[in-house]
């Protein structure tokens, strides 16, 4: 048997009376004989009208809580963390919110580059284009993978009826991993290899999160106990002569390694993802997806530069490494030549156009990194200059719009 519903305590009908007799002397006093009588009669009929309703709404007020209560010993125990909503409809909204955003974004993505470069404004027929096929596959994906999620995540742990939340992390794990199978519904490969990608990115930089909270968690029970003895310690024996009065506890090496590795670990995990993406490109351009390979080379200068003979240079830049490592020959250019003249004597003539008649550079490999300019640094601040526009142009419209998209949604 459960314990019976609590009633909610009535409020005493001498609340109202005494509350309004006090309300009608003070008026009696700053009225006449004739308008005091006729407020009277307005606050006691007052009174009569407000009895009534407290009455009534105490007597609904409990009914509902009666028939709330009897609807959850029905239903059982609600082991969800979505409040005021059922199961199925926290499902239903989180699938119609995600489709309209996934949508929303998917469209608005691929509106900003034909809007800054006037394609938009000369073919007006592109708007309706975006919002197509592709966009509402992508945003049927988002909405399957998120309502998808949530429904596996309520029906386990009503199968497994516990509210325990170290329980709860393997109902996330299992909903989380049969959800995934939804990217099949995306049927572009390229996007499907990129979310794959920063998906699992995102699951390392958790994974590396929570071992370092874990190895956190370590260090500071090691400090506790060796505090706690140092305490035995001083109790029984005392301060040595000179020595500070206070309990510090040495720090190992692994303390000054934590340390470190906070201050330090995102500038050594982008250096090293740098070298191996800077890498791939030169030497090992096939195994990049053509849109990334093709962001390098326009965000490296010299797509901009030099237009179609970019991946030619690519090439020669590659095939000249190898060659120069085999060799072990001398990595400066000769003196008694031009620039262009050696590239299309040794390397390729193609490439050698690309290169102006008169420019003499220091080393071989800067003929290639910078055809344009014999100055190293000169090319190198240049390229930053331009970089840092383009930068501006691609990602500042982006970001704008994400913002608006989120600030509306979630407001």
């Amino acid at each position: 048997m459960s314990a019976p519903t609590e009633a909610l305590p009535s409020i005493p009908a001498s609340y109202y009376e005494n509350f309004l007799e006090s309300l009608a002397q003070i008026v009696s006093k700053l009225l006449t004989d004739k308008e005091a009588e006729t407020v009277l009669a307005s606050i006691r009929s007052f009174q009569d009208k407000l009895r009534r309703l407290s009455s009534q709404n105490l007597t609904r007020l409990q009914l509902e809580a009666t028939a709330a209560a009897k609807e959850r010993q029905r239903i059982g125990p609600n082991y969800c963390q979505h409040q005021g909503k059922t199961c199925t409809q926290n499902c239903t909204r989180g699938f119609l919110k995600a489709f309209a955003a996934g949508f929303s974004i998917k469209y608005l993505i691929g509106i900003l580059p034909l809007l800054v470069t006037g394609r938009l404004f000369k073919r007006p027929g592109l708007l309706k284009q975006l919002a197509g096929r592709d966009t509402a596959m992508f945003a049927l994906f988002l909405s399957t993978f998120l309502s998808s999620y949530k429904g596996i995540l309520c029906l386990l742990r009503h199968f497994r009826k516990t509210k325990d939340p170290k329980s709860d992390r393997l109902n996330a794990f299992i909903a989380g991993a049969v959800a995934g199978l939804s990217l099949i519904i995306d049927q572009d490969k390229r996007r499907r290899q990129s979310i794959m990608l920063y998906l699992l990115t995102r699951s390392i930089q958790f994974s590396g999160a929570w071992l370092m909270k874990q190895w956190a968690k370590h260090r500071k029970a090691r400090h506790t106990r060796e505090l706690a003895i140092l305490k035995e310690k001083v109790d029984r024996e005392g301060f040595a002569p000179g020595e500070p009065r206070r309990l510090v506890v040495k720090k190992s090496w692994d303390d000054y390694l934590a340390k470190y590795m906070q201050r330090w670990a995102g500038v050594l995990v982008m250096a090293l993802a740098s070298s191996q993406i800077v890498y791939g490109f030169l030497f090992h351009s096939d195994t990049l997806p053509k849109s990334y390979y093709h962001f390098l080379l326009t965000h490296s200068g010299w797509k901009p530069d030099i237009g179609g003979m970019a991946p030619s240079l690519i090439h020669g830049i590659s095939d000249t490494v190898c060659r120069l490592s085999e060799e072990k020959g001398s990595i400066r250019m000769p003196l008694d030549t031009t620039s262009r003249e050696f590239v299309a004597q040794t390397i390729s003539p193609n490439i050698a156009t690309i290169i102006p008649p008169k420019i003499r550079h220091k080393f071989i490999l800067c003929a290639l990194q910078h055809p344009l300019d014999p100055s190293c640094t000169r090319s190198k601040f240049t390229l930053f200059r331009d970089e840092y526009f383009r930068a501006l142009k691609l990602y500042v419209p982006l970001n704008v719009v994400c913002i608006f998209l989120f600030v509306r949604m979630w407001a």
